[in-house]
């Protein structure tokens, strides 16, 4: 597919019921044979078919765009639309991941300050850990574990960075903090977001 004529594969609604089957079934092979790729660390060039055929929408919307960059924009036949829209969505990527990563930092060390040692969990872990490049692993917010001990001194010393606890009516605290509930506080000041807490009660883990 020549650059001028790039163009991701989508079902229009003026199509032949028979020729939106086709594509449909051109993107399914199209979302199966990237993946496969993508977990597989491969460098293979016929990634470049894939990318064309699902294009960066798709993968921003699967928080694929940043890693399909990272390994696949020296792939050989990529128009340069494609190659301009992974650029761009890389470089978004790796903006947020920095914004996240900063938050992170002041969050763990204002827990820290409170003696509260949290465990990471999914993005906030995978990120710095898993990915070569943290921008590959999008993150919506900050997940952590705490003990129920550490909640109380854990929360005032967010809220003192202008952190807000969502505060549920039917989900009281003393709730959260029996069940192994999740709180939530949403930052208020610039470069924050929002911070999910799973509450651990480590009497309850059967180990």
């Amino acid at each position: 597919m020549s650059a001028s004529s790039y163009e991701p594969l989508s079902p229009k609604p003026f199509m032949s019921k028979t020729k939106r089957e086709m594509i449909e079934t051109r993107r399914a092979a199209a979302r199966r044979m990237l993946c496969g790729l993508l977990a597989t660390d491969s460098q293979a060039d016929n990634a470049s078919e894939s990318l064309t055929a699902l294009g960066a929408q798709w993968l921003r919307g699967h928080g694929l765009v940043a890693l399909a960059w990272t390994r696949y924009h020296q792939a050989i036949g990529l128009p340069i639309e494609v190659m301009a829209e992974l650029s761009g969505g890389y470089y978004a990527a790796v903006a947020d991941a920095e914004l996240h990563r900063r938050e992170l930092e002041a969050v763990l060390q204002a827990l820290n300050g409170q003696g509260s040692v949290p465990v990471l969990f999914k993005g906030a872990a995978l990120a710095f850990t898993v990915y070569s490049d943290p921008a590959c692993r999008s993150m919506g917010d900050l997940d952590l574990w705490l003990t129920d001990a550490e909640m109380l001194r854990a929360r005032i010393a967010l809220e003192s960075m202008g952190y807000l606890h969502a505060v549920k009516a039917d989900r009281p605290l003393s709730m959260m903090m029996q069940n192994s509930g999740e709180v939530r506080l949403n930052g208020s000041r610039a470069g924050q977001g929002l911070v999910e807490w799973r509450l651990v009660n480590w009497r309850l883990v059967n180990w």
